[in-house]
Parts: C-alpha cells; structure tokens; sequence
C-alpha cells in the first residue's frame, strides 16, 4: 500500500501526520509513506528527522491586507497555486499513491485537490474545532473528513463525510510513566504540574494572557508547577515578564527589540510583520501603520535610525534594515551611507530615544533594568559627543536648528551629505549667505535617485544655491543615503535627518553632534573620498533643461513639503 501524508505550516499540521504514517506503517505490512509539505516550511526540517521522504510544491498563504506588499503577495500566491498543481500531478504519476491523506497547511491543496480529482481515495484530517481555508475547501472534494470533536461536524456542507476521530497523538507519549516524566523535569515535591501551550509557534494574544498570569503566581506564589510553552514567543514573554519585575530561572538568550516605520514599510512588509517576528522571539512594534485614509498623522513618521547593544555601544547612522543598504541587492547603483558608533555614557541617550518610542505603544515599560550597571572605559579625547532627538513638536525643532547653527558658525568650510535638498527659504539664506562670507560650502547629493519628483525639486534648489558659490557635487556611481555635516575641523554631525522640510519638521529624527572629537576628522575624511567619484554641477548644466522642465520643477517646489 502506498500512502501520500500532505501536510505543513505548523507542527500542529505535521505531528498528527506523522502518527498515522507511524500506525499505518506498524499495521499494514510493505506500506509506503511519502510527504509532501511546502517549499520553505518547518516541514522540511521535521519530517525527514522522523525518518520520512519528503517532495516540496512551491505553495504560499493569503494575506488578507490591501497594502501594496499584501497586493503583491497573493498574486505571487495566484501563480504559485498554478506552480503546485503542476508539481501535485507530478508527484502522483510518479508516486502513485493508493490514499492520500491531508492534515492541513496550504501544501494540502493542490495535492489531495488533484488526487480525488483522478479519483484517487483522499482524506483530510482537522485539528481545529473550525475548519481553515484549506479544509473548508477540500472537504468539498474528498471521501471523508476527520475532526477532533463532534460539534465541529456542524461546519461542513457534508456532515455524512465527516467521522469524529479525534486528532491522532504519536505513540512515544505513552512509552514513558508519570514519576518517570517528573524525574526528568528535575519535580522533587507532590504539588500538581500544570502545562499550559498555544501551538508550536505559540500565540501571541494567549502569550499576553501567560504574562499576568505568571507575574500573579510568581507574586502571590502558587500551590502548582507550572510549565508554560512560550513557542516562538520565549524571548517576547519574557522580556515582558522582565519589563515588569519578574526573572525566570535560566538564560534568556538576548533580548531583541525592534521598532519600523509603517508608512515607509507598506510597500515591502505585510501588515502582520509584528507577529511573524514575535514567532522568532523577537519584539517588534510596528509605529504609525499605514492606512489608506488622509490623515495628517501619516507625516509624523519615525524615520530614526538606532541601535543600542547592551547599554554600552550604539550605533546612529542613515542606514535602514534592508538588503540594498548592505549591497546585497542592487538598487540605483552602489548604495553609500554613514554611520557613528558610540560607546560609554552616550549610549544611554540612543537607549532612552529608543524606549521612549517603545512607550508609544507599552507606557508601562521600567527603563531602569536597560541601564547598565558599568560602562567599559572610554578614551577621554577632550571632546563632546552629545546625541539629539528630535520630534514633529513645533516648538522643538532641534534637527532645523542644529543644522542652521552649523552654517551660520562656520568660518572656513561647511560639508554637507544629503540624499534630498528639499530646503525652506531660511536655510537656502543661510546656505547663500555663508558661501557670500567666503566659506567653502559643499553639499553632496546622489546621482542616481530613488524618487525622481524628490530629485527633481532637489535640482530646482541647484541654480539659487550655485549663483551664491556654493558648491554642489553629484554622487556618480549610485544612490547617496548618508546624512553628514562638518565644519572647520571642530563640528560636525551624523544622523537621520535630511536636508529636506520632512526631516526638520514632521519626522521623529536623531543624531550626534561632535564638538572637538577625533571623529569629525573621519567625516571630513569620507566627504573629500566621495568628492573623487563625484561630479560637480554647473549653472550651465540646468541651461539645457527645457522650458517645460523648468516649469514643471517651478511646480514641484510649491509642493516640496509634501515630499
């Protein structure tokens, strides 16, 4: 008898697989099993460690978001579904199965779809007191449905297919007896043990439900053992437990906090990018989610760029999470940026930035278990390094008003590194005026743009600035991120904010002012290296433009703080 077991997703899909392919194997004499799971899922990892053959079809979920990633999502997912009814048909002609038995997971479709449509013995089995998509929609072609409870027959078009089987449980789980299992959990006393679990990969909402149970049982102490299996979400729960007192016993492994943007994500994550993460142990928040409204909240996005490690070393730069960023995918050619790093006092600065935003969304988080309790020692060089943040506060405009006292205090030369020159008339006079002064005024801009109506106000902004002596160079190989100034050998910062209306006065931005520290040379430094794969743009270059083309960047200008 050959038998094909399709399953994946979660090992709540796998493991009653693999307890039927066990008992049929054990009771029917020559019986061949062969898997079948989904390119990519935890199935490849888990069945041929039970000692089972395993084929793959090309498979993926639905998201149910109108972002643009979710658009794109499921229409690769539409093409893959194609794919995998190809690789189905495949995998049976040369398989040849006598029974073909689903347990759930995408991967379950196109294989017992095309089985039972060759008029093959098909079967779906479901965990779930409700079915999922993928059994709602085989249960509509295969010879019988198992489910775990009775009242769950109720959700089926054909309750004559249905039978109650319950969900099958491998047989290792009765090979061993109670004071054998309490020996090796190390459960020296008589008080109950109580197990409590959402699922291999854990759930996220019955996770948040654990964090108050625990912290009331570790407070009021309990008359039970409690065993809690966390999944995926170990290091999120317990981050939590520790944010509110409470120490477990044993490592934690290392605590990892993520906060994005949702706006400036929405084109590349799916909306439920949080909860993905958290099923990896990492805590992740996702600030201001894009939403397909006008609202004047959407501007107010966190465009900071922060990474603290330990409370001892931070890093400030321009530098996003993504592939192009590191050069691992190219995009409008070679990718420059910056970054600072910082170690010692300052570091607790980026650390309370960071929990601040963290606060947005949990306003019971303790600061105090981030501090550490010693800093390692710091080469004293005579310098200040003060970090800054800055918020959409009116009141408060810390990145316009560094910027501007930068060039207003300059007596030698000014350097400035900007992937967007999209500046009001206050700094445009500074700028004139400084260049007027006899400064030496640069600004390095990128070549190759990502947002060709942002590049075209950007090179509006070149005639004005040009016609008061200041100096503008493209970056010619790519795309420049870096956001730098520096002066006169003594000032100078690195951080998120751009030369642009957003930075200034919209966006949550931070950075590093250096003051007399060996670090403003590095600066310097790497603006005169870009310089030297730069070009330098003349009045005569705008010249050329048509009469059209100036007009249309005249237009642009007037909506530059949209952009």
């Amino acid at each position: 008898m050959k038998i094909i077991f399709t399953c994946g997703g979660t090992a709540g899909h796998i493991n009653p697989a693999v307890a039927l392919a066990r008992m049929f194997q054990e009771r029917v004499e020559g019986c061949q099993v062969l898997f079948v799971g989904a390119k990519g899922g935890m199935e490849e990892r888990l069945v041929p460690k039970e000692g089972f053959p395993l084929e793959t079809v090309t498979i993926s979920s639905f998201w149910r978001s109108l972002r643009p990633s979710g658009i794109q999502h499921n229409l690769r997912t539409l093409r893959n579904l194609s794919v995998s009814k190809r690789e189905a048909a495949r995998i049976l002609d040369t398989f040849q199965p006598d029974l073909v038995v689903g347990t759930g997971g995408y991967a379950s479709y196109p294989v017992v779809h095309a089985a039972a449509r060759r008029g093959i013995p098909t079967a779906v089995h479901e965990s779930n007191a409700v079915p999922g998509l993928t059994t709602q929609r085989l249960a509509k072609v295969a010879d019988r449905v198992m489910v775990g409870y009775e009242e769950s027959r109720q959700h089926y078009q054909h309750p004559e297919r249905v039978v109650v089987t319950g969900t099958p449980v491998r047989g290792e789980f009765f090979q061993i007896t109670r004071q054998q299992a309490r020996d090796a959990l190390g459960i020296k006393d008589d008080r109950p043990l109580v197990l409590s679990y959402w699922g291999s990969l854990g759930a996220e909402v019955m996770n948040g439900y654990m964090v108050d149970f625990l912290r009331q049982a570790a407070r009021d102490g309990a008359p039970f053992h409690h065993i809690h299996g966390a999944g995926r979400n170990y290091a999120w729960l317990t981050g939590e437990l520790k944010g509110r007192g409470i120490e477990l016993d044993g490592p934690a492994g290392v605590e990892v906090r993520v906060i994005y943007d949702g706006v400036g994500s929405a084109p590349t994550l799916p909306s439920d990018y949080p909860q993905q993460l958290a099923q990896k142990g990492i805590r992740c928040q996702e600030f201001q989610p894009f939403r397909p409204l006008l609202s004047i909240h959407q501007n107010n996005r966190d465009h900071r760029k922060i990474c603290v490690i330990d409370g001892v070393t931070g890093f400030v730069s321009g530098l996003n999470l993504a592939d192009e960023y590191v050069d691992r995918k190219e995009r409008f050619g070679y990718w420059k940026d910056n970054a600072l790093r910082l170690r010692g006092e300052a570091v607790w600065s980026l650390a309370v930035f960071f929990l601040t935003m963290w606060n947005h969304q949990n306003p019971h988080t303790d600061f105090s278990p981030f501090r550490p309790k010693a800093l390692p020692p710091v080469n004293t060089t005579g310098g200040i390094v003060v970090p800054y943040a800055d918020t959409p506060d009116p009141a408060d405009t810390v990145g316009a008003d560094l910027h501007l006292q930068m060039i207003t205090k300059a007596k030698r030369y000014l350097y400035l590194t900007t992937p967007y020159l999209v500046i009001d008339e206050t700094i445009t006079a500074a700028l004139c005026t400084a260049a007027r002064s006899g400064v030496d005024v640069r600004i390095l801009t990128p070549h190759i743009p990502d947002k060709k109506v942002v590049f075209a106000v950007t090179q509006s902004n070149y005639p004005v600035l040009l016609e008061a002596g200041v100096r503008i160079y493209e970056f010619t190989p790519g795309f420049l991120h870096s956001k730098t100034v520096v002066a006169d050998d003594l000032y100078a910062s690195v951080g998120s904010c751009n030369l642009d209306y957003r930075s200034f006065y919209l966006q949550f931005e931070n950075g590093v002012w250096l003051c007399g520290d060996p670090a403003v040379f590095a600066v310097r430094d790497d603006f005169l290296l870009t310089l030297e794969v730069s070009q330098e743009i003349t009045l005569d270059d705008g010249r050329t433009l048509s009469l059209f083309q100036r007009l249309l960047r005249s237009i642009y200008r007037l909506f530059s703080p949209l952009f």
